[in-house]
């Protein structure tokens, strides 16, 4: 089961990844950089202020049939996009629209993972699906950008769209025995008298979990803090890594894709051990070592000063990219272990949880892409910025010694008995 989930994961990011990449630069390339902005914050918007609340609603028998409807859709919508490319405005609904979609399924398929996978392996399973992602990043623009540049964006986007329809047959038809669980399921936000679908909701998940029992404060509990200085970490790296890379070090698109394999490479390392068994069930350890481990490999890229011959300069940022990629999908894998176990710890339905985590990735991109967007209009990059990044990953391994708290110690009613 759990290799049908990775497949699943693996296929579904390199279809978003392939779109992704090639739709933005088509924007960039016909309407010019302030369109690409507009375009990342049209995706970013819908999705945090409607997913959240589309997926708490899904009843608990019901998500492994709506999450196969929503592939069916997105498969839809993308063959029908795929004629009207030249029609820009069309792209930006699209990716509105598709987004909102994928956010609505996102946390549904991570809670048919804490379902029906068993407890001794799903550890290892999430940490699997989450360095699918390092490798589908470092796979998907550059088979995207090569698409698109010999066949064009309405090829990418039929690619992607057989691919959804794939993973939706490949869950659809597959046997999935549920598997014991102890908390029993929340109701659906319908069934307890929810009155307002749209509630200013996404940005709320910076501070509690929606749809719990209890209003959770989210800083107080170790697993979901460092899931969000993990997701800010990650987006800083990101928003830097581009002006770093070409105009800090002056390394070329060359040296560009090695980074990105390099990065992927690291990440292939943890899935392979993760799919042959050899990740031990995420723990405190676990997140801790490979919290320093990013640290540190942002330290040596940081290290990789300009002033160095560019063979050096580029073999640092290699072995910092190595040692990137393998730190951050360990740590991403282990830290979503500790959110699986924090909905048990809580009592509640995992896809309360798997629902905030995906809403709360959406509102801190959308923080730092834009917080950043506004310094550039500015100031010059630093490679002296990814010190932040850097703090955010010590920060998790700090909160990672220390023991966690109890179910009630995390929730407002608990702090004032």
């Amino acid at each position: 089961m759990r290799l049908t989930f990775v497949a699943v994961a693996l296929l579904t990011n390199l279809g978003n990844w392939m779109t992704f990449f090639a739709l933005l630069v088509h924007v960039q390339l016909t309407e010019g950089s302030s369109s690409s902005a507009l375009f990342f914050v049209c995706q970013t918007l819908p999705a945090l202020l409607l997913a959240g609340q589309a997926a708490r609603r899904v009843p608990a028998h019901a998500v492994r049939p709506v999450w196969v409807a929503l592939q069916v859709a997105l498969a839809g919508m993308t063959f029908a996009i795929a004629g009207f490319t030249h029609v820009v405005p069309l792209l930006f609904v699209y990716a509105g629209v598709s987004m909102l979609v994928r956010a609505t399924a996102s946390p549904l398929l991570l809670s048919m993972i804490s379902a029906h996978v068993p407890e001794a392996v799903r550890g290892a399973t999430l940490t699997a699906v989450s360095s699918s992602s390092a490798i589908t990043l470092a796979v998907g623009p550059a088979l995207g950008g090569l698409l698109m540049a010999t066949y064009g964006p309405a090829a990418v986007l039929v690619i992607n769209g057989v691919g959804y329809l794939v993973v939706a047959v490949a869950l659809a038809v597959r046997r999935m025995p549920a598997v014991p669980t102890a908390p029993t399921p929340l109701p659906t936000v319908r069934e307890r008298g929810a009155k307002r679908f749209v509630r200013v909701p996404g940005f709320r998940s910076l501070a509690t979990i929606e749809g719990a029992r209890e209003p959770v404060a989210v800083w107080l509990v170790p697993a979901a803090r460092s899931w969000m200085l993990l997701l800010a970490a990650g987006a800083t790296v990101n928003a830097l890594e581009t002006p770093v890379i070409f105009e800090s070090l002056r390394l070329g698109e060359r040296e560009f894709g090695w980074l990105m394999s390099a990065y992927g490479i690291g990440g292939g390392v943890v899935l392979v051990r993760a799919l042959a068994g050899r990740t031990r069930r995420p723990g405190r350890a676990t997140v801790g070592w490979s919290a320093l481990g990013a640290a540190c490999a942002l330290v040596v890229w940081m290290a990789a000063s300009a002033d160095l011959a560019p063979p050096w300069r580029t073999t640092v940022c290699v072995v910092a990219f190595v040692a990137l990629g393998f730190s951050t999908s360990t740590l991403s894998g282990a830290v979503r272990g500790t959110l699986d176990q924090l909905a048990a710890t809580l009592g509640e339905d995992p896809k309360v949880v798997w629902t905030w985590a995906s809403q709360v990735t959406l509102a801190l991109n959308l923080v730092v892409y834009v917080s950043f967007f506004l310094y550039y209009l500015g100031w010059e990059v630093s490679p002296a910025l990814l010190v932040m990044p850097v703090g955010a990953y010590l920060a998790i391994a700090v909160g990672a010694s220390r023991p966690p708290p109890t179910a009630r110690s995390v929730t407002r009613s608990g702090e004032n008995p």
